[in-house]
């Protein structure tokens, strides 16, 4: 379906970015890189290949992964003339390296994709030293990301069956002794390949069966995700359709031909997640800001052009004072002036001015109020 839905942000767990990675790897391998472009201010990382480019949508509210057409780098691009040697994902967690071979002299660089919560982040790196070199976004305090420092892989609890091979022994032996209403979150922080998001599918019947029933599907199941064995489909769940290596029982599903079909109709879907532009960020940034600029003039423009005074009345007081010019006293800095209608009027004077001076202060005042009704339109 095609409908828009408020958007839901891509949940990533290890089998997804494993999957994707594979993906990755089998469209891009050995494809000529020109340029890499970390958009800090949308938090979107662009690889600029010669044939096509690669978006990976990093924003908290995104998620996506995009192919979209081949674009010219712009001047604050990160140019850098290498070749994709492998996309992967590290095994049983949310971080995909994208491994860069320099064409000419040079350094081999690493993409490092941190998928992990709600930071997401992308950090190129010299794949010896392990130095920083750019950053998506810096990161202070805790597990610091600063150009010049080393990354450091965030900490992780290694987790049992990384190849696939756990027992069905040693699955029970895992979960038979927690209680039903913990077993999911045995689950996911003992076994590998496993998370919140695929943990019911995994337990099945056995998340209400305390005597431990179903165990064995549930290990059947978990074998065939950990080994990568599998369709890709959309999810349909409740916040809209997501991206995912192979199909999850008791949540409904459609295949696709691939995860990256499947992120296109996600973000297609999404009525908020907001089409990523191929244009150079600083010069979207000056545009925008002139624009802003712009809209603030209009809006001061605006504001002046309703705060004239009518030029008439302005002209009709400089008219009143030569008319009345005897009754105004010298020197007074106001005068009550009868007018031609036999109103009482206030009148502010100058009082360094004669009264022909100050008749000749409001008929200057009507020109320049009448001058800037014509200009100010305009």
């Amino acid at each position: 379906s095609t409908t828009h839905r408020p958007f839901m942000p891509i949940r990533w767990d290890a089998p997804l970015a494993r999957a994707v990675a594979a993906e990755l790897h089998a469209a891009l391998g050995g494809a000529s890189l020109r340029a890499v472009r970390l958009d800090g201010g949308e938090r979107d990382l662009f690889l600029i290949l010669r044939d096509r480019t690669l978006i990976w949508r990093l924003h908290p509210q995104r998620g996506q992964v995009l192919l979209r057409p081949p674009t010219e780098p712009g001047p604050s691009d990160l140019r850098h003339a290498a070749r994709v040697r492998r996309i992967a994902a590290l095994p049983d967690e949310r971080i995909v390296r994208i491994e860069l071979l320099p064409k000419r002299s040079g350094v081999p660089r690493d993409i490092l994709v941190e998928l992990m919560g709600n930071q997401w982040n992308a950090v190129v790196v010299e794949a010896e030293s392990r130095v920083i070199r750019h950053v998506l976004w810096s990161r202070k305090g805790g597990r610091a990301l600063m150009v010049g420092g080393t990354y450091e892989p965030p900490p992780v609890k290694r987790r049992a069956g990384v190849d696939g091979n756990l027992s069905l022994r040693e699955w029970r032996k895992l979960l038979s002794d927690e209680a039903a209403d913990r077993r999911a979150r045995a689950l996911v922080r003992e076994i590998a390949w496993t998370s919140p998001l695929n943990a019911a599918a995994l337990l099945g019947r056995d998340l209400q069966n305390p005597e431990g029933e179903g165990l064995v599907e549930g290990h059947s199941r978990w074998r065939a995700l950990a080994r990568g064995m599998g369709t890709p489909v959309l999810l349909q769940l409740k916040d809209g359709p997501h991206p995912y290596p192979s199909a999850l029982p008791g949540t409904s599903s459609q295949n696709v031909t691939s995860l990256l079909d499947a992120f296109e109709v996600a973000a297609g879907t999404s009525e908020r997640a907001g089409a990523p532009t191929l244009l150079d960020p600083h010069m979207v940034r000056r545009l925008e800001e002139s624009e802003r600029r712009a809209r603030r003039r209009i809006r001061q423009l605006e504001a002046e052009l309703e705060s004239l005074d009518d030029p008439l009345v302005i002209r009709a007081t400089g008219d009143l004072i030569l008319a009345r010019y005897s009754e105004i006293p010298q020197g007074a800095e106001s005068a009550v002036l009868t007018d031609f209608d036999g109103e009482e009027r206030h009148v502010e004077l100058d009082p360094k001015l004669p009264a022909h001076g100050n008749a000749a202060r409001y008929y200057d005042q009507a020109g320049r109020v009448e001058r800037a009704e014509k200009r100010l339109p305009q």
